[in-house]
């Protein structure tokens, strides 16, 4: 702790571990800037103590009169040693790391101890790293995805210390940041194939189980068009709209059955009419060639009767010449005829 009049002089007074000290801070930044009272309190650039090797950043306040009237300052080094071991000792994955940087950009936690109070972020020869230290110093929280100086992609989430103006960032490897992430969408895309794989059995065994009977159905329509009509038990028996279907078609077929066997009676009773007019049809045949036979030596015999009893073709002219001589003896011309 030191103290000391705010007179532009440089000198503050303080206890250290070699005793009561008078120190001189004229040309120093941060006593500058306290002299500025711009501030009522702030913290200083951190800086590497000459006593201890160590860094450390002076937090000062000024002091104020009555009257209102900048009087003196109070200061007290703050070594940052514990507060750079829980910085980097934050990470996040295997290949993690942290990194703070003081309000002008100078890395006060680095992977790499040769950056360390030596190189500020914001002049980094990489563009995108650089790019990074300026967001870290914006005052806005948040992501952002950049290439390493060995080319490998990183993710870096940024957040700005308000209470000091320093920036605080925790950078990861991408592939091993969303390790787990693929992890669970190979997981999850496992559980999804599995339930996919279960849902189309079970759709498979339902569309089996209905479209059973209609095969069913269908086989025993195959049957009844190959003019099967024998009683079979009904082997579907859905007590619904297809186990009524089906219950409908053995009783069409029982009907058919039924039909064909009455048709089937009546073709043999038509077969045997049928016989028997075939049988009289033949016996009528019969009868009628006997009786045209009949008639054919009936007219043989008039014709042969009525040849004999003509008078011969001489005996004809001669009537007729007689017929002529003697017109009035009507007895012998009908004798002539």
């Amino acid at each position: 702790m030191s103290w000391g009049p705010f007179d532009g002089s440089g000198t503050l007074y303080g206890w250290t571990k070699s005793g009561f000290k008078e120190m001189h801070n004229k040309d120093k930044g941060w006593y500058k800037e306290t002299m500025t009272g711009q501030h009522e309190s702030f913290f200083s650039t951190p800086v590497i103590s000459q006593a201890t090797g160590k860094i450390i950043f002076n937090s000062i306040s000024l002091i104020t009169s009555n009257e209102g009237k900048t009087v003196g300052m109070i200061l007290a080094a703050v070594n940052v040693d514990a507060l750079t071991e829980k910085v980097s000792a934050f990470k996040l994955g295997e290949h993690g790391y942290s990194l703070l940087i003081s309000e002008d950009g100078t890395y006060l936690v680095n992977p790499d101890p040769e950056a360390i109070m030596k190189k500020k972020a914001t002049e980094e020869s990489n563009p995108e790293l650089k790019a990074l230290g300026k967001k870290m110093l914006s005052g806005d929280t948040g992501a952002m995805k950049f290439k390493d100086n060995d080319g490998k992609d990183k993710i870096a989430f940024y957040t700005p210390i308000k209470a000091s103006g320093w920036g605080l960032a925790t950078v990861a490897d991408q592939d091993e940041l969303f390790a787990p992430v693929g992890n669970a969408l190979k997981i999850m895309t496992g559980i999804s194939l599995v339930i996919l794989v279960l849902i189309s059995l079970a759709i498979l065994f339902i569309v089996n189980r209905v479209m059973h009977p209609l095969s069913v159905m269908m086989n025993e329509m195959h049957l009844m068009a190959g003019n099967d009509l024998r009683d079979r038990p009904n082997e579907v028996t859905a007590n619904n709209e297809l186990g009524r279907l089906s219950e409908a078609m053995v009783e069409m077929r029982q009907s058919i059955a039924a039909t064909v066997k009455k048709v089937s009676g009546s073709s043999e009773t038509l077969a045997a009419a049928s016989e028997e007019l075939n049988a009289t049809t033949e016996q009528s045949a019969q009868a009628s060639s006997q009786v045209a036979d009949s008639i054919v030596n009936v007219a043989q015999g008039t014709a042969e009767q009525l040849t004999s009893s003509r008078p011969s073709a001489p005996a004809r002219r001669k009537s007729a010449k007689s017929s002529t001589r003697s017109p009035a003896s009507p007895t012998r011309r009908t004798c002539s005829r």
